[in-house]
């Protein structure tokens, strides 16, 4: 009898301790460290206007995530994602195509301005 209240308090303990630990995890902020930046095309411009592109993939998504996905690879071995004109998404090193739906989320974080990101 005693022994099964044990096994019942070590797994009570287990239990609370990951619902504990899961709740702070959820409120912890996130640092994006895949170097990526999210960047604000400046007005009456266009992604393909901004930058001199070697070559272009474009990708059609389908399901939850669908549309299409344009990628542009840079002389200098970086990379330019985008959906709209509005913004675009700058990867260091070259873009891969299975991460396309990874990119269009990062789509969706606050732009910073382009003149910033010139600097």
């Amino acid at each position: 009898m005693i022994r099964r209240k044990k096994v019942y308090v070590f797994l009570f303990s287990l239990i609370a301790m990951l619902v504990v630990g899961c709740g702070s995890a959820e409120t912890e902020k996130t640092e994006d460290t895949d170097g990526c930046i999210v960047v604000q095309v400046p007005e009456g411009e266009t992604v393909q206007s901004l930058f001199s592109f070697e070559s272009k993939q474009t990708l059609s998504l389908s399901g939850a995530a669908s549309g299409m996905v344009y990628m542009g690879f840079l002389s200098d071995g970086n990379s330019v994602v985008w959906v709209s004109d509005s913004t675009f998404l700058y990867v260091p090193g070259e873009a891969r195509v299975e991460s396309a739906i990874y990119y269009r989320n990062r789509l969706r974080d606050d732009p910073i301005p382009y003149d910033e990101f010139k600097q």
